[in-house]
Formats: C-alpha cells, sequence, structure tokens
C-alpha cells in the first residue's frame, strides 16, 4: 500500500481511500468524528483551518519549494506564515524565473493569512492530544495475497477475501472472523498461541 494513511491520533495504518480511522479520526475534515478539531502541528484541540503555505527559495541555479498543507490552529498559522512568507522574501527572489515565481507564492500565503484572522487562538488550558506510544504504524512485511488464513489455514486468494487484522497484524479472511473470543485476538479471534 503506497498511498497507506498512517492515522496521527492512533498511528494505524488505513487503506489510501479511508475517509475515516477506527478510531473516528476523519482524514478530510481532519478532526475526530463527532469530536473536537485538532492542530497538525502542535496536536492542541482549537478551532482549526485548513491553510497551504508555500515557501520558495532561489540559489541563482537552483530553486527548492516547500509546501504545508494542514489543517492549524491560529497560534502555528501564525508561526508558519511568517517562517515561510519572511524566508520567501528574503531568499526567494535569486534566480530569473524566481523573481516571477516569489511574488504569486507571497500574494498566495498573504490571502490565505488574510482569511485565517478571524479564527479564535486556543485556550491556555486547551487538551493536547498525544500519538499514543505504544503504537507505532507497521506496515504488512508480506504481501496478504497467497498467505494462509490464521485460521482456516486456507491460501487467501485475493485481497477482497481478507486482510491484515490491524490488531495482531495475521492474515485472516474476512468470513473467519470471530470476535470478542474469550482466548485470543480481541479484533479478529485468531488463537492466543500464535
Amino acid at each position: 500500500m503506497a498511498n497507506a494513511k498512517a492515522c496521527p491520533m492512533c498511528q494505524i495504518i488505513n487503506p489510501p481511500e479511508a475517509r475515516l480511522c477506527d478510531c473516528g479520526h476523519n482524514f478530510e475534515k481532519w478532526e475526530l468524528q463527532g469530536g473536537p478539531q485538532i492542530c497538525n502541528l502542535c496536536r492542541v484541540q482549537a478551532e482549526t483551518r485548513q491553510v497551504a503555505f508555500h515557501q520558495h527559495i532561489c540559489v541563482f541555479v537552483m530553486a527548492i519549494h516547500r509546501r504545508l498543507d494542514a489543517p492549524l490552529c491560529k497560534r502555528c498559522l501564525h508561526r508558519q506564515f511568517w517562517g515561510m512568507t519572511g524566508t520567501t522574501f528574503l531568499l526567494g527572489w535569486w534566480g530569473l524565473i524566481s523573481m516571477f515565481v516569489a511574488p504569486f507564492v507571497l500574494l498566495h500565503n498573504i490571502v490565505i493569512y488574510i482569511d485565517c484572522l478571524g479564527m479564535n487562538s486556543p485556550r491556555p488550558d486547551a487538551v493536547q492530544w498525544e500519538v499514543h506510544p505504544k503504537r507505532t504504524p507497521r506496515l504488512p512485511s508480506k504481501q496478504l495475497v497467497g498467505e494462509k488464513c490464521i485460521m482456516c489455514e486456507q491460501r487467501i486468494a485475493t485481497d477482497l477475501d481478507g486482510r491484515f487484522c490491524k490488531a495482531c497484524r495475521s492474515p485472516r479472511h474476512d468470513v473467519c472472523v470471530r470476535r470478542g473470543e474469550a482466548s485470543g485476538c480481541p479484533e479478529c479471534g485468531a488463537p492466543s498461541s500464535i
């Protein structure tokens, strides 16, 4: 899964087309479904706005362009605007093409920044979310197709037949899932001896 999405809240790997993680995180709105908005940089619970700031640096023959596209709180939005726009203002002009690119980058950043000035700042006692330290993103080391199901020990023929369990990372058929069994994985029911 080349474009797999790692959830910023729980670090579970989701398919590229996923809109929601199992924990409730919405990838499109960058907030917990039915829950608070979270800043992508400082992880504080506050009003956020999806912004795209650009930074353009030119060193005569080489140009470096950087883009930040994320939901930010007002505090992080200020910091990123002044850092990226200031760098572009000082170092974005030193090339023939960059003399024309830099003004557009500056204008773009200023328009976005002015549009976000009405946001509320994070409260001093705002909750700061942390990524759970024990849950790190892990992609399966093998391809799913051709693996043996942990329950029935039959070969998994296609990606549509099964998946890797998010809890124990075992390959399994979708029809073999036995959630909530007393012994074994709580997610898929795989035997605990494995």
